[in-house]
């Protein structure tokens, strides 16, 4: 696996880990009044990432690209930036 995909696949356990414990936080408000979305939520919210199925894994890794994109574009723009004050 090349070093990127491997830190989508990292991003998207962490976005897994932080959706899970908002779930987790959401049902001890009572807040998802709707049981069989609430059920399947708290099933998935036990799965670790690395069992999840790949459509699971996949609904994680489009969030892991957003964040993959904004440090592209921040590292783009200091790269940019830093070759105009050399000039």
């Amino acid at each position: 696996m090349n070093e990127r995909k491997e830190l989508l696949e990292k991003l998207a356990a962490v976005e897994h880990e932080q959706w899970s414990e908002w779930i987790r936080h959401m049902e001890s408000l009572k807040v998802i009044v709707d049981v069989p979305i609430r059920e399947m939520w708290l099933k998935l919210a036990c799965i670790p990432y690395g069992k999840l199925t790949e459509t699971g894994k996949e609904s994680d890794r489009k969030f892991a690209r957003k964040v993959l994109k904004v440090f592209d574009e921040t590292l783009a723009d200091k790269v940019s930036r830093r070759r105009r004050s050399k000039t």
